[in-house]
């Protein structure tokens, strides 16, 4: 995205903040694409495991359930659970940097963003770029 942001024409009439801030908001997007796609593997490795012992535990001696199993289970939820909240917890932190970036640049768009002499369009054809690019501003 930020490749297709400095093509803009109004990209090259913006004030340095406004790029820091931006540049800002495109590295969170890369990174939460990114950590998006490793909690879905992440996610069905856990599902995987836990068919794998689940059928372990609960099937091993004849098809029966005994206390043993029980436990044994009760331990694999609570594993289970713990890399989940994990990765909750990183997935929350990263969002909420995310949120803190757009909050500045939101804050930020009150003011000029460029650097133009005479009336323009780069704030109206940025936050419609943003937009387009499944970054909500406004």
């Amino acid at each position: 995205m930020e490749e297709l942001l400095k093509k803009q024409y109004f990209y090259n009439n913006l004030d340095s903040t406004t790029k820091k801030l931006l540049k800002k908001i495109c590295e969170t997007e890369k990174k939460k694409k990114r950590i998006n796609n490793i909690i879905i593997y992440a996610y069905l490795i856990i599902g995987f495991i836990f068919l794998l012992f689940f059928k372990d535990i609960m099937f091993k001696h004849n098809y029966a359930i005994n206390i043993n199993s029980i436990f044994s289970l009760c331990k694999l939820f609570l594993i289970i659970s713990a890399f989940i909240s994990i990765i909750n917890i990183i997935s929350k932190k990263l969002y909420s940097n995310s949120e803190k970036a757009k909050k500045k640049l939101k804050e930020y768009l009150i003011f000029e963003v460029c650097i133009c002499k005479n009336k323009c369009t780069c704030k109206k054809d940025l936050i419609n770029f943003l937009t387009l690019n499944g970054i909500p501003i406004i």
